[in-house]
């Protein structure tokens, strides 16, 4: 059971993508806020600048359903992103010391 009833999780939630479109109009970086409903599923990239919008810097996506992540009780999960998230509005700036790098092995085929 998680700390919080269906109301408030939705708020969490909401705050979480607010925070998103916040980030993006009232500094100088550009935030993609996309919700995929038909898989419970928020991403949010934070990118460069407005002007350099393909370069992403960090990123994160979420599932909104309330469930265990990774044996971690979400709603700690969730307000660590929305902690991070209103960081960046009050200070303008990312803070690289608050995230988990990931490495990705990206492969394909060719003909």
């Amino acid at each position: 059971m998680t700390k919080h009833t269906q109301e408030e999780w939705n708020k969490l939630v909401l705050e979480i993508w607010m925070l998103g479109f916040a980030v993006d109009r009232f500094t100088p970086y550009c935030v993609f806020c996309d919700y995929s409903g038909h898989v419970e599923s928020l991403r949010i990239e934070i990118r460069e600048s407005k002007e350099n919008y393909t370069r992403e810097i960090v990123g994160t996506e979420m599932n909104v359903d309330g469930k265990y992540i990774y044996g971690v009780e979400p709603t700690d999960y969730y307000e660590k992103k929305r902690d991070i998230l209103k960081k960046i509005l009050q200070d303008h700036e990312v803070d690289y010391s608050a995230f988990e790098k990931v490495y990705v092995e990206v492969s394909h085929y060719e003909f």
